[in-house]
């Protein structure tokens, strides 16, 4: 006999047709701890507050437009009609997007407008942290059952507390036979966010003294690139972003590597200060 599963709403509240959604709550909770532990370290080496608070008011509403812009340009089969582009309560984010949009307008407001603090300072400042923001973000596909992977039987996953097998669980979002579970990719991609967060922020900023600066943040793209250049061959198709059939968050990692790789050596061969 197969028992009915408990399967978590996508609402954090609803009342009435007012809905809020897990998804939204948990990538401001994880945006707003991100900005926390970015300013400290940035006060920790005399730079103001308010410095990275201007710079997360540029940085994370422009990043959100670019996760929504990246995900549309890679889903344009599924604007029917357009203007669904702009239906923002259906979900439907992709967090590169977000790193290059933000990326840029961040580079924009440090060297052509607030000029406090230099731009590879904060990468060191701001980046790293983004990963433990995105393993928090990550528990919103959770709710609403997205980013998953293969189905297998749940026997094959016992390892996993029974709450996030049932949500993964066939039926409902999860197109899984019922006797199977999905493997919750999102949950791999947040442990290893996790990992990424305590190596290069915790770790590497206090016992790697002599490093150049805007090492901290280029490392946060050769992880972050390695990370989803691995999980994205596993995700079910349903959830592979392309444009004109080239799988876009895969050749964006890549990216992410070689750019990381890049800038990396370029510090070491043109090495600014260091911390």
């Amino acid at each position: 006999m197969i028992l009915p599963l408990l399967k978590l709403s996508p609402y954090f509240i609803e009342f009435g047709t007012i809905r809020v959604y897990w998804y939204a709550v948990l990538i401001l909770s994880g945006a707003v701890l991100a900005y926390y532990i970015s300013r400290y370290f940035a006060m920790k080496d005399g730079v103001k507050g308010e410095t990275i608070e201007n710079i997360f008011f540029v940085a994370f509403p422009t990043g959100l437009i670019g996760t929504r812009i990246w995900y549309v340009l890679s889903n344009l089969d599924q604007m029917v009609p357009w203007y669904r582009a702009f239906f923002l309560w259906e979900g439907g984010l992709a967090i590169q997007g977000g790193i290059i949009f933000g990326g840029i307008a961040t580079y924009y407001f440090i060297t052509k407008i607030q000029k406090k603090v230099s731009f590879l300072k904060a990468l060191d400042y701001i980046l790293p942290n983004v990963l433990i923001a995105q393993a928090i973000g990550r528990w919103g596909n959770f709710f609403n059952q997205e980013v998953y992977g293969a189905c297998v039987p749940r026997t094959q996953l016992s390892f996993l507390p029974d709450f996030i097998l049932d949500q993964m669980a066939g039926g409902g979002g999860i197109a899984c036979a019922v006797t199977q579970v999905a493997q919750p990719l999102f949950l791999y991609e947040g442990l290893l966010n996790l990992v990424g967060f305590i190596l290069i922020s915790l770790v590497l900023r206090k016992y790697w003294t002599k490093r150049p600066v805007g090492v901290l943040g280029s490392l946060y793209f050769v992880y972050y690139g390695i990370v989803r250049a691995i999980l994205e061959p596993l995700r079910n198709p349903v959830f592979i972003m392309e444009i004109a059939s080239i799988p876009t968050s895969l050749v964006t990692a890549i990216g992410f590597v070689i750019f990381g790789a890049l800038l990396i050596g370029y510090l070491y061969y043109k090495p600014s200060k260091t911390k």
